[in-house]
């Protein structure tokens, strides 16, 4: 009696984990492509910087006074804030409900959020539509789409993780020059509801293969294995989450003012969107070169070196007489290096907290990114208005960022193990 009443459960178990062969490797490429389509527009908002700054600054100049100077900057910090800051949202929803269809609801999101900001008039509305709806979208999108795959390899976790996330370095690149010529084609709404089509259309279909390796979104064994406290109350949790917000911090508020810096030493519009391309580019270099580092010396130390090169590389925006060409190699090593923090963080999260909360895992370390940005891309902005000494004050409170970031990590990396060789 004992066996014929176990035997459907062992028949149960072993049917949710009928998979093609080969489903992996489908899962990588589906979430490759989502992460190029939602949070890789998002890298490429810059275009859309310069070009509101350019179309609402002397419109809303005697609407808006005060010492952030123009109000356009807060449609990049409000997309950021909501990709990122409530990223513990999309890690919830992929538990709950699987991260295909999170994934599918946050394409919706930013097709509409797209698509009404072609119909805004207004800074306001822009906040509303480019800002809110579409930041909600990519934060459905990002969490969910990142950490599906880490749950189908256990030997190249990092490979799988790093390939993924080139997908946001690859959207970056990709729709930065494309995103420039729709708006010389098509003008500001044209190019918005193009964008909104291919949102709507790409997220949809790849949707489709985003699964977790259990088949169904996956359910903690009891109440209490879903409150875990430890996580909280875990200090490798807040320097990893401190250490991570610094550093992106950094890196968005330089993609938010890298056009605006570009076109500031001289170069046109089209060389600026180039530049932006690249530093998202070399981002995706960076994320297939993590996942490497991550198996050969472990996620933390990975994080440490790369966080530090990031630092240095900073030091590059100090040189006298910026030109294209010194941008385009700051934008290749400070994003390269950079770049490898997102699969990263993934791969980490999972090492300390375990593989079964990966979603939520990121998505909390990333909050403290959007909470951070959200404080830090405006104090950029203050000290550029106020002490009107042009870029240089934003490059002096990067470069104190990624230092603070680095210092953050190093102190992970001993409070783990203060064994040199040790892979952490």
């Amino acid at each position: 009696m004992h066996s014929v009443s176990s035997e459907p459960k062992r028949f149960r178990r072993r049917s949710l984990r009928t998979y093609p062969r080969g489903m992996g490797i489908m899962v990588v490429f589906c979430s490759f492509l989502a992460l190029s389509l939602g949070p890789g527009l998002l890298n490429a908002y810059g275009v859309y910087e310069e070009e509101y700054n350019r179309l609402y600054d002397n419109k809303d100049e005697q609407e808006w006074q005060g010492p952030l100077g123009s109000p356009v900057i807060f449609i990049g910090i409000i997309q950021i804030f909501l990709a990122n800051g409530m990223g513990f949202i999309g890690g919830k929803c992929a538990q709950r409900f699987g991260p295909g269809p999170a994934v599918f609801v946050g394409g919706l999101l930013m097709a509409a959020g797209l698509f009404a900001a072609s119909y805004s008039q207004k800074v306001w509305q822009l906040c509303l539509s480019q800002g809110v709806v579409f930041g909600l979208g990519v934060c459905l999108t990002w969490i969910p789409a990142a950490s599906a795959p880490s749950s189908w390899f256990s030997k190249d976790r990092g490979v799988a993780t790093g390939v993924t996330h080139m997908g946001l370095g690859i959207g970056g690149l990709v729709f930065a020059p494309i995103t420039r010529f729709l708006l010389e084609k098509a003008g500001t709404a044209g190019s918005l509801r193009w964008l909104a089509l291919i949102m709507l259309v790409g997220v949809s279909i790849v949707s489709i293969g985003i699964h977790n390796s259990m088949g169904v979104p996956a359910k903690p064994a009891s109440r209490a294995a879903t409150h875990k406290p430890t996580i909280f109350k875990s200090l490798r949790f807040w320097l990893l989450s401190l250490g991570i917000g610094m550093g992106q911090a950094s890196w968005y508020t330089i993609l938010l003012f890298m056009t605006s810096i570009s076109v500031s030493v001289g170069l046109d519009v089209h060389n600026a969107a180039i530049v932006l391309g690249a530093i998202n580019g070399a981002s995706a270099v960076g994320q297939f070169a993590a996942g490497y580092a991550a198996d050969l010396i472990g996620p933390i130390n990975a994080l440490v070196l790369f966080t530090f090169v990031a630092t240095l590389s900073n030091l590059i925006l100090f040189l006298p007489g910026l030109s294209f060409h010194v941008l385009l190699a700051y934008a290749c090593v400070c994003g390269a290096s950079i770049g490898a923090a997102d699969p990263l963080t993934v791969i980490a999260g999972v090492m300390q907290f375990g593989r079964e909360r990966a979603a939520m895992t990121t998505g909390l370390v990333y909050g403290s990114v959007g909470m951070l940005v959200t404080v830090m891309a405006p104090c950029a902005q203050v000290m550029q208005h106020e002490l009107n000494r042009g870029f240089r004050p934003i490059y002096i409170f990067v470069l104190a960022l990624f230092a603070t970031s680095t210092l953050l990590l190093v102190l992970l990396r001993l409070r783990i193990s203060r064994k040199l060789a040790f892979r952490a």
